[in-house]
């Protein structure tokens, strides 16, 4: 972090923790008397965990006080993840970075295994109770303008407890955060009865909840919250080609699902060699198949091989950088009984919880302006099986638009609920760039939002020609407006990130551009370029697919 943000850094923490309401006496005591150390640093993440690991263990040598307790706290800038999951992610990759970093032994007095009773993170031979604070905390008590994560040392709760005084201040501690907040935090728990682990980020999880940390043994758990009662009724497809693995990134993603739904599909159009070495990893997470349908669109031979070896009318179809866990998961498959496709809303998160690459915020403007005009177009979707008995077209570019229109078509019902969020990884710097000119071809199939696209290069060029600058400059934050008015739909403030909004104008500038490369890549090529050939349709109309599929589903009700 800066050392001009040190001081606001300081100060937001003695203003939450100083607060007559606050919570939690302990704090607010190590505060008064000065024994709080607070230190800041770049950003939340294993980049900072060299420069944590310095001052923590520097603190953990030193004395623990006869009376009194201290604790040592770490604020990050950078961006705040932009979620409770996101950021339970983003600490305990912090976690496991400082533990890869720690030569000393676990703390003999605690278990090192976070599933244990009595486990509690130890660094430097010290054992600590950690807790974690952000700005989209959902206990007011944690909710801090910027990521910071406090260590206690755990020696010090013991110490009242000999003293016979811990049940006098817990309880106390409890009462007013009842008092803040409303009701008491479900995650608390005294030590030896589950798992502190659990309490760590504030996020509030089920009973079966695997804790994301990498362990002594070098054993990590992908962090998510298993489904209880078995696995659900319904089949995931995941359609895949890639020219290089993905097991290392996509295995603990499907020993998740393999856990949450009794049918997981790969279908699988990658190289031979890569193939196997799929294969190989995945054998006992589901099945792994070869395409047996092929399109100009691979992706859509994908789906169509799974929805065809689908065990279950509710299926979910998800890119390969689409990561459910199981709430969303579960809604989606609920919405299934009563709708026949399901349109939910991602929203970036990367695979440790930490900051957002720029491309990602970038996108992110696309995603909020999509929110106020009928939602987002995400890279997964529920649909029944029975709702596509005869497929859907494989040689158009915007697929996930190609079948939703339909299955519309034959009569089925969509749901798009806007506070239905899933989590989706960032591309690459590249393949980001690569899809410029082909997401702003995939308009052809929207001629009204294409023709307000290419409006928007002239009618700019024509203000500054005119040295219209106070226009232009209104226009833009006109756009970053009506992005912030996507953000706070559907309870989207929750999902997206403050500043999210002020991409949006940078979003629009580049599709002004783009709008224009795709007219002429129409107009000169025939169509866009994919793979080996080229796709002149970006998506089928609907009135044209009503009159080839009227009345081939029955809709649920």
């Amino acid at each position: 972090m800066p050392k001009f943000l040190f001081p606001s850094a300081r100060r937001a923490f003695r203003a939450l923790v100083g607060a007559e309401d606050y919570p939690c006496v302990m704090a607010k005591s190590a505060l008064r008397r000065g024994a709080v150390s607070l230190h800041t640093y770049s950003a939340l993440g294993a980049a900072s965990a060299d420069a944590l690991a310095a001052d923590l263990a520097e603190f953990a040598r030193g004395p623990e006080p006869e009376r009194g307790v201290r604790s040592f706290v770490a604020v990050f800038g950078g961006e705040a993840p932009a979620s409770e999951r996101a950021f339970e992610r983003a600490l305990w990759g912090l976690l496991s970075a400082l533990h890869a970093r720690d030569g000393a032994a676990w703390d003999p007095a605690v278990s090192a295994d976070p599933a244990h009773p009595e486990f509690s993170f130890s660094f430097a031979g010290r054992a600590f109770y950690v807790v974690g604070m952000h700005p989209r905390a959902s206990r007011p008590a944690r909710r801090l303008g910027r990521p910071a994560v406090v260590f206690n040392p755990h020696e010090q709760f013991e110490r009242l407890r000999r003293e016979g005084r811990y049940e006098k201040v817990r309880d106390l501690i409890r009462d007013r955060d009842r008092t803040l907040a409303g009701s008491v935090n479900p995650m608390l728990d005294d030590f030896g009865v589950r798992s502190e682990a659990r309490q760590y980020a504030g996020r509030a999880v089920g009973p079966g909840w695997r804790c994301p940390f990498a362990t002594p043994d070098g054993q990590a758990s992908d962090g998510q919250d298993e489904a209880g009662g078995g696995p659900l009724a319904a089949s995931y497809v995941l359609p895949l080609k890639a020219d290089a693995p993905q097991d290392a990134g996509l295995t603990p993603y499907l020993r998740h699902l393999a856990r949450l739904v009794d049918d997981v599909v790969v279908v699988d159009g990658s190289p031979p060699d890569v193939f196997a070495r799929h294969a190989a990893a995945w054998g006992g997470l589901g099945r792994h198949l070869r395409p047996e349908v092929e399109t100009p669109m691979g992706k859509v031979g994908g789906v169509l091989t799974g929805l065809r070896h689908a065990r279950h009318d509710r299926v979910v179809v998800g890119d390969d950088d689409v990561r459910y866990d199981a709430a969303a998961l579960g809604r989606v498959l609920d919405l299934l009984d009563r709708v026949d496709v399901v349109r939910p809303q991602n929203v970036f998160e990367t695979a440790d919880g930490g900051p957002l690459p720029w491309h990602a915020r970038w996108d992110t403007g696309r995603t909020l302006l999509n929110r106020l005009v009928g939602g987002d177009w995400p890279g997964t979707l529920g649909v029944r099986r029975s709702a596509l008995p005869d497929g859907y077209r494989g040689d158009v570019l915007f697929e996930n638009l190609e079948l939703v229109r339909t299955v519309r078509a034959g009569g089925g019902r969509e749901a798009v609920p806007l506070d239905l969020f899933v989590a989706r990884r960032p591309p690459s710097t590249r393949h980001f760039l690569s899809q410029r000119v082909r997401q702003a071809y995939d308009e052809w199939a929207r001629p009204g939002r294409l023709a307000a696209q290419l409006a928007v290069l002239p009618a700019a060029a024509g203000l500054a020609a005119r040295g219209r600058w106070r226009t232009l400059g209104a226009g833009a934050l006109a756009v970053a407006a009506l992005a912030e008015a996507g953000r706070r739909r559907g309870g989207g403030r929750k999902a997206f990130a403050p500043t999210a909004a002020l991409w949006a104008p940078l979003w629009v500038t580049e599709r002004a551009v783009t709008s224009w490369l795709a007219l002429g890549t129409r107009l000169a090529l025939g169509g866009v370029p994919y793979r080996d050939g080229r796709l002149r349709e970006a998506a089928t109309p609907l009135r044209v697919l009503r009159r080839r599929h009227a009345g081939r589903i029955r809709s649920t009700s």
